[in-house]
């Protein structure tokens, strides 16, 4: 009898062993990082009359890692790329731009997905804004695919993404070109949402260097027209 007891109570022992460890399992909740999110920003999305020696600041949610908030993933485009010096302070980063801001001009501002918190937490998504030094907001190409400079895989077609709906009659193959060096390339444009595509009728060959354009003859549903020609270029890989 004393026998059988000895072989129960180990069994008990990794009975309640197992129930314990289930128990822990069950009640475990894992912590999920912060997302860093852009909050506020000066000036605000859509702004217009911004002073010319305006300073872009950006508010995040979290601390950020300053070494990853530099000019290439925090920055202001206008018809040129804006030089700037850019600090980082609590949980605020500012774009100084070197030299006074262009009147009547919209400007885009983006912070890329290569921003990470002090927790090594990533922007899940490019944050792009736009303002305006003059009275109107024009819009803007905010992503294109390929991107510019990038050495890409072949896709079915170019695309651009604008930052608000256009007036699909205006996005065709006069605003929206494509050149294989300075010969144009034949295709076809169709417009979706908000995103315009060039698809190349023959398609498009490695290892060449081509350049799209989007010109100021796209306009958004309310007639405004982009406030510059939006000029990007690639290169396809070799296989």
């Amino acid at each position: 009898m004393q026998l059988k007891k000895r072989k129960l109570f180990p069994n008990f022992v990794l009975l309640a062993v197992f129930f314990i460890a289930s128990c822990k399992k069950d009640d475990y909740v894992p912590i999920v990082g912060l997302c860093p999110v852009v909050v506020s920003s000066i000036p605000a999305n859509g702004a217009i009359n911004v002073p010319l020696n305006t300073i872009v600041a950006l508010r995040f949610n979290d601390k950020m890692e300053a070494a990853t908030i530099i000019p290439t993933t925090f920055t202001l485009q206008g018809p040129t790329p804006v030089n700037g010096v850019i600090s980082y302070v609590d949980t605020t980063a500012s774009f100084a731009p070197t030299s006074t801001l262009l009147p009547n001009t919209t400007y885009t501002v983006r912070l890329s997905t290569a921003v990470k918190s002090a927790k090594g937490n990533a922007l899940q998504t490019d944050y792009v804004s736009s303002f305006s030094t003059g009275t109107t907001v024009a819009p803007t190409v905010i992503t294109t695919n390929p991107t510019n400079s990038a050495t890409a895989a072949a896709n079915a077609a170019v695309t651009a993404t604008f930052s608000v709906p256009m007036d699909p009659a205006t996005i065709s193959t006069s605003t929206f070109t494509l050149l294989q060096g300075l010969t144009p390339v034949v295709g076809t444009v169709t417009y979706t949402g908000s995103t315009a595509a060039f698809t190349s009728t023959n398609g498009l060959m490695a290892g060449i260097t081509y350049t799209a354009t989007i010109t100021t003859g796209a306009k958004n549903l309310a007639g405004t027209p982009l406030g510059y020609n939006y000029t990007w270029s690639f290169v396809l890989k070799l296989i």
